[in-house]
C-alpha cells in the first residue's frame, strides 16, 4: 500500500478493532502482531468506553470527546514507540513511527454499509520492503 508517498506492507484488521468517534479506539483482542511489529492498544479502563477487567468497577470514568487511538508498537529488535492521533471528524488519518523499520497505522473513514459491515478501514504498516511488493 502506498501511504504518503512511501510503499509498506499493509495487514487489513478492520474486523480487528473497534473504532470509537467519540471515545478511545481499541483492539479486540488486546493487540496485533503483523511483519514482526506488535501493536498492542492503549485504552485505559477509565475512559469511558474502553474495555473493563471483569470484576473491576470503575466509578466517574472520563468521558472523551473525540474519536482518538494510542498504541505501542514492539519492534524485533524489542524497541517499543508509542504513537497515537485524534481521529475526529478526518476521513482519512495515519501515524508512523520514528523507528526502523517504520511502521504504523492507516484509519480511513469507508461507511459504505450496506456494503460493508465496517464504517472505518483499518490497516497495520510496516516498511520492511524499500519497493513496492510484486503482486504479479
Amino acid at each position: 500500500m502506498k501511504v504518503n508517498g512511501s510503499f509498506y506492507w499493509a495487514d487489513d484488521v478492520s474486523k480487528d478493532i473497534v473504532v470509537q468517534n467519540p471515545g478511545y479506539s481499541y483492539f479486540l483482542n488486546g493487540s496485533v502482531t503483523f511483519d514482526g511489529v506488535t501493536f498492542k492498544t492503549i485504552c485505559p479502563p477509565t475512559y469511558a468506553g474502553c474495555p473493563v477487567p471483569p470484576g473491576t468497577t470503575i466509578q466517574n470514568q472520563t468521558i472523551v470527546m473525540a474519536g482518538a487511538i494510542r498504541f505501542n508498537m514492539t519492534f524485533p529488535d524489542k524497541t517499543t514507540e508509542t504513537a497515537g492521533n485524534i481521529i475526529g471528524d478526518s476521513i482519512y488519518m495515519f501515524v508512523l513511527s520514528h523507528h526502523y523499520p517504520k511502521a504504523g497505522m492507516l484509519i480511513e473513514y469507508v461507511n459504505d454499509f450496506p456494503h460493508n459491515s465496517v464504517a472505518y478501514g483499518v490497516f497495520l504498516l510496516v516498511s520492511s520492503c524499500r519497493q513496492p511488493p510484486y503482486l504479479g
